[in-house]
């Protein structure tokens, strides 16, 4: 888990001298989630990744941060599993997104979206052999 506390400081020629704003790209939080069981060839893996708003861009045509792209928040969970047939060959497979969290972007308030993508899960599954 992390916690940030960034800013940055402004001096562009259609903005307020010395605007304050969040140092962009940067969210406040961000934590990471993994839990895993291993044993007798199994391995097992669920794991959550989580970062909140951050600012992605400046709007240049207006001079106030009501404009502004942010990113919303999101957290994505995945799972893999693996099985070991033997010394050379394992069986696995991978679950990707299971809650189907969207990509938003937004201007100013989250009301105003500017993108809204959604991904869907998308799994794979498949064979190892080691040589």
């Amino acid at each position: 888990f992390t916690v940030v506390d960034s800013e940055a400081k402004l001096n562009l020629p259609d903005r307020p001298t010395d605007e304050i704003i969040p140092l962009p790209n940067q969210s406040d939080t961000v934590w990471n989630f993994n839990v895993g069981y291993e044993k007798y060839g199994l391995s097992l893996r669920l794991a959550a990744m989580h970062s909140s708003r951050y600012l992605d861009a400046l709007e240049d045509h207006f001079n106030d941060t009501a404009f502004d792209n942010y990113r919303a928040g999101n957290t994505q969970w995945d799972f893999t599993a693996s099985y070991r047939l033997n010394d050379r060959i394992s069986i696995y497979f991978e679950l990707l997104n299971i809650f189907d969290e969207p990509f938003i972007t937004y201007q100013g308030i989250p009301r105003y979206q500017t993108q809204h993508e959604s991904y869907d899960w998308s799994s794979t599954f498949g064979l190892t052999w080691n040589l």
